[in-house]
């Protein structure tokens, strides 16, 4: 994880210095060269959580694979190249029905599956101008992700090692570390001033795949949980953004940035 940190944060060090290093020049092209933005996100993803069913005692209901999410993050654009880092916060869907064993013996448990991952994200913007940007970004980072199993009334989780864990609730959690590819489009709302910047409200939508590295290191009240399935998070997603920000025709120079 430490790792991890070092590299993002060393990346993003050099890439701004090398943009805030060169001279105020303008661009005769109209493509912006430098934006930023902070936003807030809502959004649907549909993970696989199948392989859970080791969880499961019998007649639970299966978790829903349906979950929806609110994030928050920043984004930067230097020249073509965009980057930005986010954390986010993803639960199942309430009120879609769950399939299980037992019709009668499901009204007695609830199961819940959530999410929170923070990222580090790198693209280009293959359409860039005043108003309205498109950029396909990769990115990595962590998540954690919980299980939870309750009920109204005590039960043990079945198809594990750990057969003397009863209770009415369960909380099962592991930590991934976390890939995704997706391609993103903003609108800034905003008008276009006499040096060539815009600023206003932005409105964008993302969509992508995200992949967790699978693994069974599974933990319940801070001890390991033995025979656990081997799972990572993976699927689809969409995201609705609203945020502000703006966008200039001039690289910042080192003689503003720095005093000199």
């Amino acid at each position: 994880m430490k790792q991890l940190l070092t590299i993002l944060t060393a990346s993003i060090f050099l890439m701004g210095s090398a943009a805030f290093a060169q001279e105020e020049v303008n661009n005769t092209s109209g493509s912006p060269q430098f934006s930023h933005a902070f936003y807030a996100n809502t959004g649907y993803a549909n993970y696989d959580l199948g392989e859970l069913d080791a969880f499961l005692p019998n007649g639970a209901p299966q978790p829903v694979n349906h979950f929806s999410g609110l994030g928050i993050g920043v984004q930067h654009q230097i020249k073509g190249v965009m980057i930005s880092l986010s954390g986010e916060r993803y639960n199942t869907v309430d009120g879609i029905p769950v399939v299980g064993n037992n019709a009668a013996e499901n009204d007695n448990y609830e199961v819940d599956g959530r999410s929170f991952k923070g990222m580090f994200k790198a693209g280009y913007a293959v359409v860039n101008n005043s108003n309205l940007r498109v950029f396909p970004m990769v990115g990595a980072g962590l998540q954690r992700f919980t299980m939870e199993i309750t009920r109204n009334e005590d039960f043990s989780p079945s198809d594990i090692d750990n057969s003397e864990m009863t209770g009415s609730e369960f909380n099962f959690q592991q930590k991934n570390f976390v890939g995704e590819v997706s391609v993103g489009a903003d609108y800034i709302f905003g008008q276009k001033n006499d040096e060539g910047s815009t600023k206003g409200m932005i409105l964008g939508l993302r969509a992508g795949y995200h992949y967790a590295l699978a693994n069974d290191n599974w933990q319940h009240g801070g001890g390991d949980v033995n025979n656990a399935p081997d799972f990572g998070t993976r699927g689809f997603y969409g995201k609705v953004v609203l945020g502000f920000g703006g966008t200039s025709n001039k690289m910042p120079s080192c003689k503003k940035w720095c005093g000199k």
